[in-house]
């Protein structure tokens, strides 16, 4: 019996006004700016536009999917409010499906506070509350999607989290330090431990101590 394998679709896509890097191992679309929303303009990179029957693109933020068997019109805009996105690109042909999933960023470089909460001169065993910022100069937020990592050189594991779509992310992070900072040098202080937090998005790059 013999059997032919065709080649399957292309569900690439590439953009004209927003920049192109990689995030959490995606290809992101982002528009770093301090403005409430961004238009994204999409242009079709399929290598197999002959052989696609239907292309279809979930934008990731609850509107209505584009669906067409041909992918016009070209490009393909969509204007975003501040945040992160999924952005999901299937490209079907007579037999197959190839579906590619992109990160779509609107925000700015995150800014990150933490602050030393007095009294830390402990016993090991004890723990300790720091306060953390996430607001700007402006008075405004960091952008949904933001992912924050704090670490403290005590040997623990770090602690991720993210900057959630509703809501404010935590006030403060609380770390029990269960062993003695005796001999270490944290910075430049001895017999210490550090504290840092760090912020990141596809805009960049923050943190604090």
């Amino acid at each position: 019996q013999t059997l032919t394998i065709g080649r399957g679709p292309d569900a690439n896509i590439t953009s004209i006004d927003a920049a192109i890097t990689t995030f959490s191992g995606f290809t992101t679309f982002k528009v770093c700016s301090n403005n409430q929303s961004a238009t994204i303009s999409f242009i079709n990179q399929s290598t197999t536009t002959a052989t696609n029957t239907n292309y279809q693109i979930i934008w990731g933020d609850g509107s209505t999917a584009f669906s067409s068997s041909t992918f016009t019109p070209s490009p393909l805009t969509h204007t975003y409010a501040i945040g992160t996105y999924t952005l999901t690109h299937i490209v079907s042909s007579a037999t197959c499906t190839d579906t590619t999933r992109y990160i779509v960023f609107i925000g700015s470089n995150p800014v990150i506070g933490i602050t030393n909460p007095g009294g830390t001169e402990i016993c090991s065993g004890s723990s300790l509350t720091f306060p953390l910022n996430y607001v700007n100069g402006q008075g405004v937020t960091n952008t949904p999607g933001t992912q924050y990592t704090v670490t403290v050189n005590d040997g623990s594991a770090d602690v991720t989290f993210e900057h959630p779509s509703t809501g404010t992310p935590p006030p403060s992070v609380t770390h029990l330090f269960g062993t003695t900072s005796c001999g270490v040098q944290s910075l430049s202080y001895d017999n210490s431990f550090y504290v840092k937090i760090t912020a990141t998005n596809p805009c960049g790059t923050s943190s604090g101590y």
